[in-house]
């Protein structure tokens, strides 16, 4: 098992098909960065586009398509010392909200 400080260059908005951006074996462990839902990093400085920049993707060794990964967050800290946040989820999100969706 190894451990990877993986620091990002590239962030997509979307999932898809995409070159892997580090290659793990099951028991690896990762430490990176993730931005904001607006791109902006620990610096206060945007780094990608909105919305949801992503960090990745990250391919397992020995998965295949159809398999369930499991994974395991150890730690998660803030990187400012602030944050915000959205009260509504958007109705296209969840599929069961007409006019009215409400947390």
């Amino acid at each position: 098992m190894v451990t990877h400080e993986f620091k990002p260059h590239h962030f997509y908005n979307e999932i898809g098909k995409f070159e892997p951006a580090l290659v793990l074996s099951p028991g690896d462990t990762v430490i990176t960065k993730a931005l904001d839902a607006h791109g902006i990093d620990e610096n206060n400085k945007q780094v990608a586009t909105r919305p949801n920049p992503l960090t990745g993707p990250f391919y397992i060794e020995g998965s295949r398509p159809g398999d369930t990964l499991v994974i395991h967050i150890d730690q998660i800290s803030p990187n400012r010392s602030m944050g915000w946040s959205k009260t509504v989820i958007d109705k296209n999100l969840v599929g069961v909200c007409q006019d009215s969706c409400r947390l």
